[in-house]
């Protein structure tokens, strides 16, 4: 009976960086067969099958004949993938170090088969790149990129193993790809822009719907786009920013993603992204100062102009010593906004958060994302 033969030409133009046992595993599978017969044919135990699955124990020409006797195909078929091994074990080697520090970050948001040999080149598809040292260029720029103006926050700023410059490449990297797909882009004016949110009757409607929030940010984003700003909606992946407002092709990218899964703090990502794009063109000078411009603008325009910090950077809910439900509820109509504002400034307290039990209702008035 004629023997089986395995092409070689994927091996031939794309990197082959996993040990060729891994090869074998899989046409165990394919083949039905199992593990226990392959050793008792190749006449090796347990931990010398793992050193050949590890790439410790290199495949001889006659292990290479043995194999291809067992799943009856070319006895040279795995002698040349471990010549193709041994041609990109350094490369391997590297790309291997460089996944290690992304899959962590990137199985949740990239679908990605955990035993697909072409896994690192599903990772270069999805950065754009066509090799590793490309692909470690590519995270380098968006660390830089990150640098200034990722705001910590306190915790953050107390741990700053909290942040992963691997899980936020992913996270904006993933951004850029929802960027690109987005059709008919409208190019910015800000002009517009600035004259749709100088006044409060024009948002409003946004800021008011308790019940409706998903359907009015929705509706709000849309409307972004008409004035060329792009708001997407990033999967949460661990240690990554609230949100990025970033320039891509001379439009504004304003990324977030639902860390604390509450509207009111989505609301306020999204208007203070916005202060950074009218107010701080130069992305890369991103300081604490403009961080409270930023800040000062979102709650000004959420709020309104008179809401503003005192001489220690209080906002007036800030400040309070104590609040009641009624009192909530007269804030949202003195401010026009809905109430869960209201409390997401509260919460900014020192009176909350010396007594979190005492105001453990006041996440009831919150909406969920």
């Amino acid at each position: 009976m004629a023997k089986k033969q395995k092409s070689l030409k994927f091996y031939d133009i794309k990197k082959y960086f996993h040990p060729p046992f891994f090869e074998v595993e899989k046409e165990l599978k394919e083949q039905n067969k199992t593990k226990k017969d392959l050793k008792q044919y190749l006449k090796i135990d347990e931990s010398k099958y793992n050193e050949y699955l590890d790439g410790k124990i290199a495949i001889s020409y006659e292990t290479s004949r043995q194999l291809g006797n067992f799943f009856e195909i070319s006895g040279n078929f795995f002698y040349k993938l471990q010549e193709y091994y041994n041609r990109d074990k350094e490369t391997y080697s590297k790309e291997l170090k460089l996944f290690n520090n992304l899959k962590k970050y990137i199985s949740d948001i990239i679908r990605i088969q955990k035993d697909s040999l072409d896994i690192m080149h599903d990772i270069f598809n999805n950065y754009k790149v066509g090799n590793v040292d490309e692909l470690e260029d590519k995270i380098n720029e968006q660390r830089i990129m990150l640098r200034p103006f990722f705001h910590l926050s306190k915790a953050q700023e107390a741990n700053r193993h909290s942040v992963s410059h691997y899980g936020c490449s992913v996270w904006l990297q993933y951004g850029e790809n929802q960027y690109n797909h987005i059709p008919k882009k409208i190019p910015f004016n800000k002009s517009v822009l600035e004259d749709f949110l100088s006044k409060k009757e024009n948002y409003i409607k946004y800021l008011r719907g308790s019940k409706n929030h998903k359907r009015l940010l929705g509706n709000f984003i849309s409307k972004m786009r008409n004035f060329g700003v792009f708001i997407i909606d990033t999967p949460n992946i661990p240690k990554t920013p609230y949100g990025v407002a970033r320039w891509i092709d001379n439009s504004p990218l304003i990324q977030i993603s639902p860390k604390e899964k509450y509207y009111d703090r989505i609301w306020f990502v999204i208007f203070h992204e916005l202060g950074h794009i009218l107010k701080h063109k130069d992305f890369s000078e991103r300081s604490k100062a403009q961080e409270d411009e930023a800040t000062n603008f979102a709650l000004n325009k959420m709020f309104n102009d008179s809401y503003n910090p005192d001489s220690d950077g209080l906002y007036p809910i800030e400040k309070l010593t104590d609040i009641t439900e009624s009192e909530i509820e007269e804030y949202s109509k003195k401010y026009l906004i809905d109430s869960s504002f209201i409390v997401s400034q509260f919460m900014r307290s020192t009176a909350y958060k010396n007594n979190k039990k005492e105001y453990a209702w006041l996440n009831k008035k919150r909406v969920s994302y």
